[in-house]
C-alpha cells in the first residue's frame, strides 16, 4: 500500500503529473492524496483579517477549491479508473510547503508526485518556483517533478547522479527499487569529477553501497569529468542515453544549486522534458 501526494493548482501541467503518478503506480494499492492550497493573496495583509471583503474572498477560494477537486476526481476516475487506487480531496487554506510537510508525517507519504510548473508561472522557466522550494525544504519523502509535455512512458533507462560528498545508507534508494521493479529498468549510476580528480574513499564506498543495493537491478557506472556546466554535461548524457528519469540525492547540493540557477537562468542546459526523482534522505 503506497501513500501519494498530488498538489494541483488545476493546470495543464499539474494535470499531465497526475496522470504520470497515475500509470506509473497502476498495478500498485495506493491511496492518492490532491491537495490544493488557496491563499488569497488580499489575506496576506495581516490588517485586513477579518475584514468582511476579506472573508469573502476566502469563501469563495473555499468553494473554487473543493469543486476544483471534486472535478479533478471525476476526470481521473473517468479516464483511469482502477480498483487498487482510493482517492483523498484535501483543500486547505494554507501555504503549499507547510502543507506538504504536515502531509508528509500525517499521511506516511512514500511518493510527493507534482508537476513542474504552475498556472501563474512562465511556461519558459525549467521548474517553478513551488516545486523548487519542495526540492529545496523536503527531504524526508520523495519527491518526482514533473514537466509540462512529458509524456509517460516504460521507464528504460533511468541515471542517477552520485553525490561524491555524501555517505550513502542503502535504503535511501528504496523509492528508487519500486520504481525499477514496475519496468525492468536500467539504471546508469553518473560520478562527475573534475578532470584531474581520482576516486577517494568516501566515493569508493559510495559507489560499493549502491552496486550492493542494485544488485538485482540491472546497473552501469560512468566516471564522467565535467569539462562544460555540470547541467550541459548532464543533459547530453540524458540525451545520448534516452533516459526517462532523472534521480538524485536530496543531499547533493551541487545539483540542486543547478536546479536553483536553470529554473531561472538557462533552460537550454538542462534535463528541462525529463522528469526528476529526489530521493528521500535518511538521518543517521
Amino acid at each position: 500500500m503506497k501513500n501519494i501526494l498530488i498538489p494541483t493548482d488545476f493546470s495543464l501541467a499539474a494535470w499531465n503529473a497526475t496522470e504520470f503518478a497515475l500509470r506509473l503506480f497502476a498495478e500498485t494499492t495506493c491511496t492518492f492524496y490532491f491537495l490544493n492550497a488557496y491563499t488569497p493573496e488580499i489575506y496576506s495583509n495581516r490588517l485586513m483579517a477579518g475584514n468582511a471583503v476579506v472573508e469573502a474572498k476566502v469563501c469563495t477560494a473555499q468553494k473554487a477549491s473543493e469543486k476544483g477537486l471534486s472535478m479533478l476526481l471525476s476526470r481521473v476516475k473517468k479516464q483511469h479508473g482502477n480498483h487498487r487506487h482510493t482517492y483523498v480531496k484535501i483543500p486547505t487554506f494554507s501555504l503549499l510547503i507547510e502543507e506538504v510537510k504536515e502531509a508528509i508525517e500525517k499521511y506516511a507519504l512514500d511518493f510527493i508526485v507534482m508537476g513542474a510548473t504552475g498556472e501563474e508561472e512562465d511556461p519558459s522557466c525549467l521548474m517553478g518556483r513551488n516545486a523548487v522550494r519542495i526540492l529545496d525544504n523536503v527531504q524526508n519523502c520523495p519527491v518526482l517533478v514533473i514537466p509540462k509535455k512529458f509524456t509517460f512512458r516504460d521507464l528504460a533507462n533511468i541515471a542517477l547522479v552520485s553525490d561524491a560528498n555524501y555517505f550513502y545508507k542503502g535504503n535511501e534508494l528504496n523509492s528508487l527499487l519500486q520504481v525499477c521493479s514496475g519496468f525492468n529498468s536500467r539504471v546508469h549510476i553518473l560520478n562527475f569529477q573534475k578532470s584531474n580528480d581520482h576516486l577517494n574513499t568516501l566515493k569508493k564506498l559510495n559507489l560499493y553501497t549502491i552496486d550492493k543495493t542494485l544488485h538485482n537491478v540491472s546497473h552501469e557506472f560512468y566516471n564522467i569529468s565535467v569539462k562544460d556546466a555540470l547541467s550541459f554535461t548532464l543533459s547530453t548524457f540524458i540525451d545520448q542515453n534516452n533516459c526517462q528519469l532523472v534521480v538524485v540525492f536530496s543531499s547533493n547540493h551541487e545539483f540542486m544549486k543547478n536546479l536553483r540557477l536553470n529554473y531561472i537562468i538557462d533552460k537550454a542546459h538542462f534535463c528541462k522534458d525529463v522528469p526528476i526523482l529526489s530521493l528521500k534522505s535518511i538521518e543517521n
